[in-house]
């Protein structure tokens, strides 16, 4: 949200916001953080299988819970990873495993923000940064 500045014409940010429109193509703070846990998901096949599939049911999970809470990027952006997870029945299992059930969460997101920005491309671009990760 803009708000006048103190200078006459001129508008500033809010103040966890910035100007997307200055800074065209730029994603939401936590993307690139979202995108290297699906990396970090995938390689994972090769030494254990079992804590693979464990993982990806996780994200599975994650992604309906986020779908169901999260209709824009915003939402998406500041969702709380504990209020998510504790809704998910296989996160005790995956953690139980070894992996990090924040990893999952994470990886769901990116893929969330997928299906946001195909949908509301123009929405991303809109949307303001710094938010939590």
């Amino acid at each position: 949200m803009l708000k006048p500045s103190p200078s006459v014409g001129n508008k500033i940010a809010d103040e966890n916001e910035q100007l997307f429109q200055e800074h065209p193509g730029v994603e939401p703070f936590g993307v690139a953080r979202w995108r290297a846990a699906e990396g970090r998901l995938y390689p994972l096949i090769m030494v254990d299988a079992d804590a693979y599939e464990a993982a990806v049911t996780l994200v599975h999970e994650v992604a309906r819970v986020l779908r169901r809470e999260c209709g824009s990027v915003a939402e998406l952006t500041h969702v709380e990873a504990a209020d998510v997870l504790a809704q998910c029945p296989s996160t005790a299992l995956t953690a139980n495993s070894g992996f990090d059930p924040g990893t999952a969460f994470d990886a769901a997101r990116a893929h969330r923000f997928r299906e946001l920005a195909a949908r509301e491309p123009d929405a991303v671009a809109e949307s303001p940064q710094g938010g939590r990760s």
